[in-house]
């Protein structure tokens, strides 16, 4: 028994999702033609609705090459893709055409907010081109802001807010578009610690309340873990998956206490015992076992 699970302050059950899974069935991506590189190599996993996956392997294994070919934003002319990816019951083809699958949200590793609006308006962009009026806009923008925490911060430009406001903003932006996947490519990794634990802790209360199903990739086994209803373990290049964990803590989670407790602790060094291999000499060891 975790201390997680004793947690009566976890707020009430998750109603069943209603959203739509993601398959993805033995994707291989080869870059640069026969004697190029093969980034990932017969990938298969299912993200149910409502589940939050987090996926962890060495630099240049995939992971996020696997989520643009979910986003269709592989350029066509620069990779050979087999297999199949389904959002749904609608096939996806993984090449850039300037249309990704509807519902679905992508919060990259850098913010890519306009530098030119404020943070209300960047979170608004998706509220014009979804085309509500004024006051409707007004109200999600604030419901917005106030959920990622930024209600004294909408009238602010992007230069003028800390790097983890602006990921806050980026994830609000997402969510402005109401997706229900959202793919998450080590969003917090570029963040201090606590920054970084705190805007995990928003991202499981946001993801607890809204059944979004989320595939969140990172180099850091304990975000992994922390953040995560299954952890997905890639090999070192070409991607394959070794191993896929249920995480055993009870959700929502807390991960300043987590981090804190030795059953987390002794979790999470009994996962790295049987992963790090893949990690050794990749120069992420010291990142995806701290």
């Amino acid at each position: 028994m975790t201390s997680a699970d004793n947690d009566t302050s976890a707020g009430p059950p998750r109603a069943a999702p209603d959203g739509r899974a993601v398959v993805i069935e033995e994707l291989s991506i080869q870059f640069g033609g026969e004697r190029g590189v093969l980034a990932t190599d017969r990938v298969s996993f299912t993200a149910e609705p409502g589940e939050l996956i987090t996926i962890i392997g060495p630099s240049g294994c995939g992971k996020s090459t696997v989520l643009n070919a979910v986003a269709s934003l592989v350029p066509e002319d620069s990779a050979e893709i087999t297999g199949s990816i389904r959002v749904g019951d609608q096939r996806i083809d993984p090449y850039s055409s300037g249309k990704t699958a509807p519902g679905l949200g992508y919060v990259f590793q850098r913010d890519a907010l306009m530098p030119w609006r404020t943070v209300s308006q960047n979170i608004g962009t998706g509220l014009e081109i979804r085309g509500l009026g004024r006051a409707e806009q007004r109200a999600r923008i604030d419901e917005l802001l106030g959920m990622v925490g930024l209600e004294a911060f909408g009238d602010y430009y992007p230069h003028q807010i800390s790097g983890g406001m602006r990921q806050r903003t980026s994830l609000a932006r997402t969510l402005a578009y109401d997706p229900d996947i959202i793919l998450m490519d080590e969003p917090f990794g570029a963040l201090d610690a606590q920054t970084r634990m705190s805007l995990q802790a928003q991202l499981i209360r946001i993801w607890h309340e809204s059944q979004k199903t989320i595939l969140f990739v990172t180099h850091d086994l304990a975000e992994a873990i922390a953040l995560g209803t299954r952890v997905v373990s890639f090999s070192r290049q070409p991607g394959r998956i070794i191993q896929e964990f249920e995480v055993p803590f009870a959700q929502p989670r807390d991960p300043f206490a987590l981090f804190g407790d030795h059953e987390f602790a002794e979790y999470q060094a009994e996962v790295w015992r049987q992963i790090s291999g893949e990690f050794r000499g990749s120069g992420d060891e010291q990142e995806a076992g701290a």
